[in-house]
């Protein structure tokens, strides 16, 4: 259960740095890589994926949404007018209940010559000789 929770922490902190992007290019990487190296051998096909002028669609979407995810700042909805900090607080007509009081029970602790034979518990015998 705690691998599935680490597991999921390092995904969300993964997606929110937007590492998924990169995940997904070195993905497109490795496809290309593959398919350019049968075409034209490992140097050429090594060359043609990381010089840039030879993108995959993959890549080419890739591109596409991360300019697009860019372009498109959150923006909050038209209906929510300004709040200053006065709006956000309760207001001061007593919206909030009395507290109430409770009355907790005295718990006596045992005298000073408790030995432990009131609850059954016996010292060992005979006495231990040397503290461990």
């Amino acid at each position: 259960m705690r691998v599935f929770r680490v597991i999921l922490v390092l995904g969300a902190i993964l997606h929110l740095t937007g590492g998924h992007w990169g995940v997904l290019q070195c993905v497109a990487w490795g496809k290309m890589l593959v398919d350019y190296s049968q075409k034209d051998g490992l140097l050429e096909g090594a060359r043609k994926t990381f010089d840039g002028e030879h993108p995959c669609c993959m890549c080419k979407s890739i591109a596409a949404a991360k300019q697009q995810e860019k372009k498109e700042p959150l923006q909050a909805p038209a209906n929510i007018k300004d709040l200053s900090l006065k709006d956000l607080m309760p207001p001061a007509s007593g919206a909030l209940p009395e507290p109430r009081l409770y009355e907790v029970p005295l718990i006596s602790s045992p005298s000073s010559g408790f030995t432990g034979r009131e609850f059954g518990i016996r010292p060992p015998s005979p006495p231990p000789r040397f503290v461990a």
